[in-house]
Formats: C-alpha cells, structure tokens, sequence
C-alpha cells in the first residue's frame, strides 16, 4: 500500500547519512502551520531555517479554527453540488458557504476551474491519495505528541456528524460506506448513543454517523509547542516582515525584500496560505488560490461534552476543549480580508439553535468572533511541490479545511523534495498539476 512505502521513509535516520551536506539555508515565507511544519521537518534532517512572517509567529489563520484531524475528510472541497449550493446560498448573508460576488478576474477563472472539478469521477479519482495523506499525517501528529516537550490538548475521541433531514443522513451513510471501503472505521449511530454521549444536549436531528480514527487538538496550543520547539533548536523567526518583492535571477530566486531589510536565498519555500498566490506573482507565476474566509466562537462550555460534533447542512462544528467550547463555520469567498461580518456569526450559533434547541444563544458574546483565511485551491487539493519555472522554489499552499490535518505530512513531503529523497505516491494530487499554474 502507499502508505506502508511511506511509512519506510524515515526523516531522522537521513540526518545520519546527509546532514553534513547540507550547508544552504532554507527560508520558509509563512510562520502558519504549515510553514511551522516545514521548518519543523528540514530542521529536522540537518537544514539551517529561517522563518519570515509578515505578523507574529503563531499568530495565525489556524488559531482560531475548529482543530479538527480528520481521515475521514477524504472528498475534497471540490466536490459535485458545491456550486450549486454556492449560487443558491450567496443571496442569504448567513448561508454556510458564500460567495461575494465582484468582477475580478483571478476569482472568475477560479471559478471556472473550481467548476470543472465538481465531479465525481474528480473525487474518485483523488479519495484514496487524499486519505492516505491524512491518515499518514495523523500518525505524524501522534508522533509529535510524543517528542514536543510543551504539551499540548490532544484527544482522540473521534467526531460524529449529525442530520437534520433524511436526505442529508442517506448522504452521509453513502459515505459511512466509502470510508469502510478505504479502510477506515466509520458507522451509523443511535439516537440512544447521542442521548448517553451527550447527556446533557437536546438535538432535533434525524439521524448521524460516527468516525472513531478522526481526533482533534487545541490549535492554539499546538503552534506554540511547535514554534518553542524550534526556536530551542536554532530555528529564525523573522516577524512583522512584509515581503514588498521577491527578486529572482534566471530560474532561481535570489532574494526576499521587505520594507526595511532584505534576506538572501538558497531555496524558498512559499507557504503563506491565502497571500500565496500575490507573492507568486512577483515571479511570474499564478496560482489559482482564494482566501476561504472562516468563523469561530469560543465560549465557556454550555454543556458537558468530550466529543466534536459537525451539523451537517449547516457545515457547523462544535469542538471541546478542556474547560471552553468553539462554534466554527462558513466558507466566504470574499478576497483577503480579516474582518468580520457578524452576519456570519449569526449564521454559526442560529444553526447550534436549531440542532440543539437548549442552546442558549441569547448567553454568547459575539464580540468574542475571530476569522480566518482558508486558501482554497481551485480543484480542492492542496499544492505541495517544486514549481517548474525555478531551480529553488517549492510551494506548500492550498490547503482550505484541511491544514491542520495535514500541516505534518505537507512539512515532510517538502523536506523530502528539497533534500531530493521524495517519490510522488501521490500523483493523483501533488505536484504534477503545477505545469498548468506556472507561467
């Protein structure tokens, strides 16, 4: 299986045999957590890293999401019928997915792309890469529990999903069905196992189903095991840098630019998230990422409760923490832009409402609202590889909802291609797209 070839693949023992070669110095432009995860996994085979950021470390867009781990999240954002929704939805401000419309023409060509991958045979033909990668990276993340000296909230208590409509949990059991047949554990669930599970919540729902190998972990906490991490071992933090320019010469880049210092390149790795594709353009390049815009709301806990749950048509999740709880949703297509629109919050907690009537909405503090950029990539797959137009630029972007889930294995892949040690098990869905984005 591809996952067994990975897993012979270990970035420790390469340090014995390469670390001594690698003298150049790998700068990662993005302090997120990919770009942590990054630096992470070249430090971690003998490259000396610098990390710039134009805010400061662990200031994120993964800090406030619903810090979900998820195998079982092995359809991608482009999947069919997310169009249509999109179009149905953009007229109601509280809609789970939304799209600003405006006549920009990056946005329309994502548009059109994202489109033409809103097939079945799309997801088809990616499922099984994509829940490999996940499930790879859920080990890593297992591993990293063990080795990251500041501890972090980490649970493995997997996620349910829950149904309002019959549609919506015949849906969900077509996937109870893909996921066994990938390998994964997944099942339908009682309504006597949600009154046990969460004896303390009332649902009106009409069905739901269980993924027991999904867990979850405190975002937050995380980052910050991971950046102390590296800074003990002499990782650069570079932060409140805004990159004006990236400089290249021939087919290599040569040098980062921001407004009052210059660092100069070895090899680049760009892993800004939703400011990605801007930056790309300094060189040439055009990749066709939009910024996702998400929501949260983290509260005290309202209930008792150990185990995420997502509500399902209104693409809500419920994430517990030890002594908090966070209400995060929406996908919003509105361009790079952090602020809030609290029409969106509305559209999260009406939701917890109508799922769980003894919410009690009237209690939450809305000026508690973060948001964050998820960069969504026009086929729903991240972009993880070497451009082909430079010798020294790879790119770790294009994420959308499953950054966190895949931060590790997208630190290790781009260790492995800069050290020239990766073999693409992944064709279906890495690198070889990037011809079609490079100009």
């Amino acid at each position: 299986m591809l996952i067994d070839i990975l897993s012979t693949i270990c970035l420790t023992d390469l340090t014995i045999f390469f670390g001594s070669f690698m003298s150049k110095e790998i700068t990662v432009l993005g302090g997120g957590i990919i770009g942590l995860s990054c630096a992470y996994y070249l430090n971690q085979i003998g490259y000396s890293v610098r990390v710039i950021d134009q805010r400061k470390i662990g200031d994120s867009c993964a800090l406030g999401n619903a810090g979900y781990i998820t195998p079982s999240h092995f359809v991608p954002l482009a999947a069919p019928g997310m169009v249509k929704k999109g179009i149905q939805w953009m007229l109601n401000p509280e809609s789970p997915f939304y799209i600003h419309p405006k006549l920009d023409w990056s946005l329309l060509s994502w548009l059109w792309q994202f489109n033409r991958h809103c097939t079945r045979s799309h997801v088809e033909r990616v499922k099984q890469a994509l829940f490999e990668l996940c499930s790879h990276s859920h080990r890593l993340y297992l591993d990293l529990e063990q080795v990251l000296p500041q501890k972090f909230q980490f649970q493995h208590n997997g996620i349910y999903v829950v149904s309002q409509t019959a549609k919506a949990q015949a849906e969900e059991l077509a996937l109870v069905r893909q996921a066994q047949q990938l390998g994964m554990n997944a099942r339908e669930v009682s309504r006597g196992e949600f009154d046990r599970v969460f004896p303390d919540m009332e649902f009106d729902i009409d069905g739901g189903i269980y993924f027991p190998e999904d867990s979850h972990v405190h975002p937050g906490e995380f980052l910050s095991s991971l950046h102390n991490e590296l800074k003990i071992r002499g990782v650069e933090f570079c932060e409140n840098i805004e990159v004006k320019s990236i400089l290249s010469k021939g087919a290599r880049v040569t040098k980062v630019v921001g407004e009052t210092q210059s660092f100069s390149v070895d090899e680049l790795v760009l892993a800004c998230g939703s400011w990605t594709p801007e930056l790309a353009k300094q060189l040439g390049i055009s990749i066709p990422i939009q910024a996702g815009k998400g929501y949260s709301v983290t509260v005290d806990k309202p209930w008792e409760i150990e185990t995420p749950i997502i509500l399902n048509e209104a693409a809500v999740a419920i994430t517990p923490f030890k002594d908090k709880i966070r209400f995060a949703g929406t996908m919003e297509i509105a361009g790079v832009d952090l602020s809030i629109n609290t029409r969106r919050v509305d559209g999260i907690l009406k939701s917890v409402k109508r799922y769980i009537p003894n919410f009690d909405i009237e209690s939450i503090d809305k000026s508690e609202a973060w948001a964050g950029l998820r960069p969504c990539s026009a086929d729903g797959l991240p972009l993880i590889g070497r451009l082909p137009s430079y010798q020294n630029l790879t790119i770790a972007a294009g994420h959308a909802m499953l950054g966190l889930t895949l931060a590790p294995v997208t630190g290790q892949i781009i260790a492995e291609i800069i050290s020239d040690q990766y073999e693409n098990k992944y064709a279906s869905i890495l690198p070889t797209r990037f011809d079609s984005v490079a100009k």
